[in-house]
């Protein structure tokens, strides 16, 4: 089965499928061993949060992916990704977004966690203007606050 072509900013990655090797994007470390399989309790949990938060995504067609094996950016776990899926990959097989998240730590998430994992992926998922032609123009869009881990204990947000 062929992988899919995702692109993250101004960056574009082949994403596969069925443990095919991806290539490594600038600043993720990639293990041959990854492997992705299907993850339908984010899809069960995504599906209440586009209900009711992210209306703006009535229209995207979104696939929800599970990674296996190590996954680190800069030194740091990542939990979980979005991706907008390419115009050539949309063409193949339907999908304007992949939300990709991190099996391996799925299973220590409370179920709060979980839904705000999710949440947060989703909320990268955006609809810009539309086309010329009436077709939505889906982006990714980057966090709108940043801030340390320790800031937030000790602060809140």
């Amino acid at each position: 089965m062929p992988g899919f072509t995702v692109s993250s900013g101004d960056q574009e990655a082949a994403l596969p499928v069925d443990g095919e090797e991806q290539g490594q994007e600038q600043d993720e470390v990639q293990e041959p061993e990854s492997k992705f399989v299907d993850a339908p309790e984010v899809e069960k949990i995504a599906h209440d949060l586009l209900e009711e938060h992210h209306g703006h995504l009535a229209e995207a067609r979104v696939c929800y992916l599970f990674r296996l094996g190590p996954w680190a950016s800069k030194g740091d776990v990542v939990l979980g990704k979005a991706y907008k899926v390419s115009d050539r990959d949309k063409y193949l097989h339907g999908y304007d977004f992949l939300i990709v998240i991190n099996k391996d730590y799925w299973p220590a998430l409370t179920e709060d966690q979980r839904v705000a994992l999710v949440d947060h992926e989703l909320c990268h998922c955006s609809r810009g203007e539309d086309t010329s032609d009436g077709f939505p123009k889906w982006e990714i869009r980057n966090r709108t606050v940043e801030e340390f881990v320790e800031v937030i204990r000790r602060h809140g947000l």
